[in-house]
């Protein structure tokens, strides 16, 4: 299953873009973490199985541009995938797990220095999320949507990031042991 696949037919299902332009759309690819690389190259390969259909168009003293048009078939597998991502169960990584994975074995101020680094993360990316809502409050209901869910996500993570580190205190806090 490729969600990039799905993001790359559901867009272009209503009209036809060049792979510059759908790369270059700003803010969406931060909610589905898709790289624009990965935007190329999954159109090709869209094209080459049927589910895209590229027309190349020149205007002009312009370049020569490719434009690409969502197939019956695309339309088909818009449906296959929409089915399959919704099927799979849900999984959640963070990177900064592996650190909660080993915290035991990080000395006590080292690890309170990371956790705070941590805190202040979350508290940056959630300031900038609601930023991002407020100054781009015509966004469209699946975005609007995203970025509510990031917003909420990042709120229980603070919260479970607080009661972490009273926890840890509590337990591993070496003034406490003597």
């Amino acid at each position: 299953m490729s969600s990039v696949d799905l993001i790359i037919l559901g867009i272009i299902r209503n009209q036809s873009m060049s792979a510059y332009d759908l790369a270059e759309l700003s803010g969406v690819y931060e909610l589905i973490k898709v790289s624009k690389p990965a935007i190329y190259k999954n159109i090709r390969t869209l094209e080459k199985k049927g589910y895209l259909q590229g027309e190349t168009h020149k205007a002009g003293n312009m370049p020569e541009k490719r434009m690409y048009s969502i197939t019956e078939t695309g339309r088909q597998r818009i449906k296959d995938l929409a089915v399959k991502s919704v099927q799979k169960p849900l999984s959640f990584h963070y990177d900064f797990n592996v650190f909660i994975f080993l915290i035991e074995q990080m000395p006590y101020e080292f690890a309170i220095d990371i956790l705070g680094h941590l805190t202040q993360s979350i508290e940056i990316n959630l300031e900038y999320l609601k930023s991002q809502r407020e100054q781009h409050s015509g966004l469209s209901f699946p975005i609007d949507s995203l970025v509510r869910q990031h917003i909420m996500l990042n709120e229980t993570l603070a919260s479970w990031l607080d009661e972490f580190v009273t926890d840890y205190i509590s337990k591993f806090n070496p003034d406490k042991m003597t």
